[in-house]
């Protein structure tokens, strides 16, 4: 059968962690529980206009025409998943590829560059979280960019230079943050930098190319802070024009301390992190109980 020449949206959705409900339900259970969110999956991708090529273990792939039903419809699908009592009680969460480019197509499948790269974006995704490309943000109307997120560039295996990844944020309290210090650039080449945290005898390090580093009660987090005063998922640490990047996504706030500066409140805020200090979730240093998270950065 005959190829067509042409342009589309590819997007990978992923179960993330799909082999523990395999462990922790059994076979047969388990297989029920991801043929319930694919379905989900195929739901969101036709009721905006997108074709369902392949479901491929715990993983589906679809194609739309126009770039701006993909990111509809990726915003859509990690909601969909959260608002199914089943899913949601077993707490089941997406990783999400996307990127638009040139493919061959034909009945069945699609073929090409823009595949292998939309296949990339999910492998870099973390759970919850959708991973596009600035090639694909350029072709966005203006009205989408502010549920865009610069993530500074990233090395994709099987391309020669790096790419400039962003995150399209899906979350209905991630999309309206005040931004303390000025709009900070998204993506570009960025100078090197490297971010230590220690919590509990725990040490970490970010550096460029490490993606938002979450921090919160959840288990899903990078940081577990098993606090009551902390949100599932609390805060995260990004990587923007060559800064470490505290943003608030709670409801109690986070207290900041920087050397030799004075005490910072953030609520659904951000702030650039630099030199050392102590960041604390949900709790004002003065509070008894409250476990420190120490930082010190070099930029």
């Amino acid at each position: 059968m005959p190829y067509k020449r042409t342009t589309l949206a590819i997007v990978f959705a992923d179960i993330s962690k799909s082999t523990q409900l395999f462990e922790a339900y059994g076979n047969e259970r388990a297989r029920e529980i991801v043929a319930r969110a694919l379905a989900i999956l195929s739901t969101v991708t036709t009721s905006h206009e997108g074709r369902v090529i392949k479901t491929i273990g715990d993983e589906v792939m679809c194609t739309f025409e126009h770039i701006e039903q993909a990111v509809g419809a990726t915003t859509r699908m990690p909601q969909a998943i959260t608002e199914d009592p089943e899913l949601a009680e077993i707490g089941m969460a997406l990783r999400i590829g996307l990127h638009f480019g040139d493919v061959l197509s034909d009945e069945y499948d699609v073929y090409g560059d823009a595949v292998n790269v939309a296949a990339r974006m999910v492998q870099l995704a973390r759970p919850d979280q959708i991973i596009t490309t600035r090639t694909t943000v350029d072709l966005l109307p203006n009205y989408q960019h502010s549920n865009l997120r610069g993530l500074g560039v990233a090395h994709v295996r099987g391309k020669k230079s790096e790419m400039e990844i962003y995150e399209v944020l899906w979350q209905p309290d991630m999309t309206d943050l005040t931004i303390m210090h000025g709009q900070l650039p998204l993506g570009g080449r960025t100078p090197k930098a490297r971010l230590y945290l220690r919590y509990a005898e725990q040490d970490y390090k970010l550096e460029k190319g490490r993606f938002p580093f979450l921090m919160g009660r959840g288990e899903k987090n990078d940081l577990v802070v098993p606090h009551q005063s902390v949100s599932r998922t609390h805060a995260s640490i990004e990587y923007q024009g060559g800064k470490f990047i505290l943003i608030d996504r709670s409801t109690n706030g986070t207290f900041l301390q920087i050397r030799n500066e004075e005490k910072v409140f953030l609520h659904r805020e951000q702030i650039h992190l630099r030199n050392e200090g102590v960041i604390m979730l949900g709790q004002d240093m003065e509070e008894e109980g409250g476990e420190a998270i120490h930082f010190q950065c070099t930029e």
